[in-house]
Formats: C-alpha cells, structure tokens, sequence
C-alpha cells in the first residue's frame, strides 16, 4: 500500500505541476531529470543492498539515519536527527544456516522473529515431537536434551513466547532443548519479540520452517525415523538503553518558511528481509522529490520537509514521537 500511494502521489504532483506550471523552466528540469536521471534505483540500492536490514535498536538503523542525514546536505539541504525515544535492549542479525543431516542431506528454510535467540554457534541434535501438556512432557524428558522439538500450531509471524512464556515451554528449556521449530506457510512472516531488559533476554531459538520441510521431518520422526538437524543462527543482542532518532530534512522556504509542504515514510524495516518494499519504496521517493527540485534549481517559496520516522514497525512511534 505505501508504494500504491507514493506512485499515485507523484502522478497528482505531476499532473498539478502540468497543468499550473506549464511554461515554468524549473518545473520543466524537474520533469526532465525525473525520466532521464532519476536516483530512486541508486537510493534504494544503498538502503536495502549496501545497508541492509534496519530494525529500530540495530546498527543498520543507525547506519541508514547517518546516510540519509549526510545525503540531503551533500545535496544543499538543511538535515539532522531527532531523538524518538529509546529501547532497553537492541538487536543485530547476522547470517543464519539450518540442514537436514539424517536421514539425508537437504538444506533448511527458515528464519526467525527479531529480538530472539540465537544459537551457540553450530548446534547439531535429534528431532522430538512436543509433548501436548505438561503431564506428558515427564514422559519424554529424557528425549529433550540436546533436541530440536518440532511444536504446533502455524507461524503467523510472532515470537512463540510474545503472551510470556508458557509453563510447558518453560519445561522444555530447562529439560536442555536446543530450540523450537514450529511450522510456516510460505512467505515466511517474522515480526519482532519486546526484550524488557539485558538480564531477561530469550535463550531460546525459536525457528520457523517452511511447511513442506516441517511436514516431512514430522512424518518421519512419527514412523520412528532419527532424524538430526544442524543450525547455526546468529542473532546478536545490545546492552542498552539504546536511543533511536527520526530523520528530518528541509528545503528553507523563500516566501513563506513557516508553512510546509511534507513528503516522508519510515526509515526502519522488518530484519527477516532488506526492508525495500516496506519501506524503503516511500523514504527513497521522498528523497528522490528534493533532490530533483534542488537539482533543477528550484528555490521553493513554501519550507518543503522529508521526515523519515523511526520505530513505525513497533506501532508508529517514531511520529508520535514528533
């Protein structure tokens, strides 16, 4: 939806510019540089390419405000950042690898929500099917330790243990699980987990599997197949308090500075991708408009103003906040 209303936006602007500007030299560069040098391709590419995920608490974040602030004033504008609140814990994801090793070789698809644990490096283990309660769990709690425990129910993209962890969850933690791995339609959905503090931090990997693998790893471990699985998930936590900024630049009007003309979107992104439709698609159009206006020498008579928010994954609290 945020790309649906950024291409009906420019169309608007444009067709307003056409029809009220028609013999405006600048209006005329504006157009021109849009179809014979546009950058929105370039920005994005640094966004989601050389960048790459930005959860809010992350270093990619950060990155992302930085690059942003220090390209609008390499283009002449006025930029900064401001302070939108802060997290008690942050978060940076690195790479991550699962595979079948018994009974053959294949490799796993999967990922895992923000603000989750990790493995201890490269974890190898067989396969248990949890235990429905916790009265049966004391039957199989020998099996656990050292185990990958395929639990129920369809990834919708939350933590398992977003409500608090459960009592059975609880059990199969301290019995030595490696981790869980419940099962995902495909695409995969990660969203994030709310870390209260650095001493209450998840110690519990919490794996989302595309269904067909899910299905077939739980079809032979049912018939009595040994079936063991390597993963190796980096998810890296930050001692905090950790603050997080908006990004504000503006074009200074010439007539009327104190009356605004806002283009924006968000800067952050969900981590389990690069973050380009959503929303890398709405700040670089944003960025794109300026730098044409200022390319073709436009000296705007009303403040023109890109706001590129924080933490609107974590419910719009980056605008709030401003």
């Amino acid at each position: 939806m945020t790309l649906l209303r950024s291409i009906f936006l420019n169309i608007f602007l444009l067709s307003a510019i056409s029809v009220s500007g028609q013999n405006d030299p600048v209006v005329d560069k504006i157009i021109d540089l849009g179809k014979t040098d546009n950058k929105v391709m370039d920005h994005m590419n640094i966004l989601t390419n050389r960048i790459g995920d930005r959860i809010t608490g992350s270093d990619g974040y950060n990155s992302a405000c930085k690059w942003a602030v220090n390209t609008m004033k390499s283009w002449g504008m006025m930029a900064e950042t401001e302070e939108a609140g802060e997290m008690s814990v942050g978060f940076n994801r690195g790479p991550w690898f699962g595979r079948m090793l018994t009974p053959h070789e294949i490799t796993l698809e999967f990922g895992t929500p923000s603000y989750t644990a990790g493995t201890k490096g490269r974890q190898k283990g067989h396969v248990v099917i949890s235990p429905k309660t916790t009265e049966e769990f004391w039957t199989v709690r020998d099996s656990i330790k050292g185990a990958w425990i395929l639990i129920d129910d369809v990834n919708s993209g939350w933590p398992r243990d977003r409500t608090g962890e459960s009592e059975l969850i609880r059990l199969i933690r301290e019995a030595g699980a490696l981790g869980t791995i419940q099962l995902s339609s495909f695409p995969i959905r990660l969203l994030f987990q709310k870390v209260e503090s650095w001493e209450k931090l998840p110690s519990l990997p919490d794996i989302k599997l595309i269904d067909k693998q899910y299905n077939e790893i739980k079809d032979l471990v049912s018939k009595g197949q040994r079936v063991v699985l390597e993963f190796d998930i980096r998810n890296y936590f930050r001692p905090g308090p950790i603050k997080y900024h908006n990004v504000i630049g503006w074009i200074p009007g010439t007539q009327y500075p104190d009356e605004y003309v806002i283009l924006g979107g968000h800067l952050d992104g969900f981590d389990g991708g690069s973050g380009a439709v959503d929303n890398a698609s709405g700040a670089t159009v944003a960025l794109e408009a300026v730098r044409l206006i200022l390319a073709a020498g436009g000296k705007p008579k009303r403040t023109i103003m890109v706001q590129l928010w924080a933490a609107e994954e974590y419910g719009l609290l980056g605008s709030s906040a401003w």
